[in-house]
């Protein structure tokens, strides 16, 4: 009776899961770019002057919230959003408005350019940070278990933080790194 009970379980585990993959992309579909196909586009806003929208590959949230918020640090942009059209799609949309003075792809390379500029900097101070806490005194006097010292500092230099929590509430809404929360209408007796 166990066993017959057990692959019941284990069958209906297994169909959920493949209900799960069923409209998922191929794992290679993330990461790799299929020949002939840019990394981004441009496609001009023939409706308003000075805008386009920049169409991004093998990107999501992250990628996005950072750009748009990179693009709004810029004085010549007047709007920067972005959106991720299907959950399925593995593509950010990346819309710029700029004053007369610059266009769309000039602000966005600029924005680009400033993004790495801030990685590069990041990984200097992580990179001092990490070896000022190799030298401390608790590295030396060992106070720290020896498997957390091993496994701590080898960081892989590509991670970063998903950083539009708001996009997977629906209570909640991302006004550019501002969180807006609905509150619920109480009920009185």
């Amino acid at each position: 009776r166990q066993m017959c009970i057990r692959d019941r379980y284990q069958r209906r585990v297994h169909g959920i899961i493949r209900g799960i993959n069923m409209n998922a992309p191929e794992s290679a579909e993330l990461f790799v770019l299929p020949e002939g196909k840019k990394k981004i586009d441009f496609r001009e806003d023939t409706h308003v002057e000075n805008a386009g929208t920049f169409t991004i590959w093998l990107e999501d949230h992250t990628a996005g919230n950072l750009i748009k918020m990179e693009l709004l640090n810029n004085p010549d942009v007047l709007f920067s959003g972005y959106r991720m059209p299907h959950p399925l799609e593995n593509k950010i949309e990346v819309k710029v408005q700029t004053r007369k003075n610059t266009t769309p792809s000039a602000a966005f390379t600029r924005g680009l350019d400033g993004l790495l500029h801030k990685f590069d900097e990041l990984e200097g101070e992580l990179e001092k940070s990490l070896s000022e806490f190799k030298s401390s005194k608790a590295m030396q006097q060992n106070r720290i278990l020896p498997h957390f010292k091993e496994n701590f500092l080898f960081l892989h230099p590509a991670c970063l933080l998903y950083t539009s929590d708001a996009a997977d509430e629906r209570s909640s809404v991302d006004l550019g790194g501002r969180r807006s929360i609905k509150k619920k209408k109480m009920k009185r007796m």
